[in-house]
């Protein structure tokens, strides 16, 4: 099973900081945004950087974003400023790999606020899916 649109994100557990508890407590009645990355994928840390420069700025502020890592990853301190400001949530990699069939990273999830999956961009070529940015970003009309 992949992650798909329509789809209940996956109740399972995580740590976000000290805490270990489960994806259905933290995006409880929250719109989010959640990125699956490795720190030992290019394409990733580009996602990241980009994250940083632009994309998280013209999130609507409502939105939970959330930075899903692999419970073995360490961060190195030249990557640390990536992730400020961003909730981080540590998971399993070969759990998700052997329930979702979920091995390419990055991953882009929209979760709407009842905890269906709306939106899932796999991979990142320096740019966000147009779905994904008409749902979740403040957009200047003019």
């Amino acid at each position: 099973m992949n992650l798909l649109p329509g789809d209940l994100f996956p109740a399972e557990p995580a740590n976000i900081g000290q805490l270990s508890t489960d994806f259905s407590a933290i995006l409880k009645d929250r719109e989010a945004l959640v990125l699956f990355v490795s720190l030992e994928c290019g394409p990733c840390l580009e996602l990241m950087q980009f994250w940083k420069n632009v994309s998280s700025h013209n999130v609507r502020p409502e939105v939970l974003q959330i930075i899903v890592l692999s419970d073995k990853a360490s961060i190195p301190a030249e990557y640390a400023g990536l992730f400020e400001g961003l909730a981080t949530v540590r998971y399993s990699q070969s759990e998700w790999k052997l329930r979702y069939n979920q091995d390419f990273w990055p991953t882009i999830v929209g979760v709407d606020n009842s905890g269906f999956i709306t939106h899932v961009q796999y991979g990142f070529e320096n740019a966000i899916d147009h779905q994904l940015v008409s749902r979740f970003y403040l957009l200047n009309k003019h």
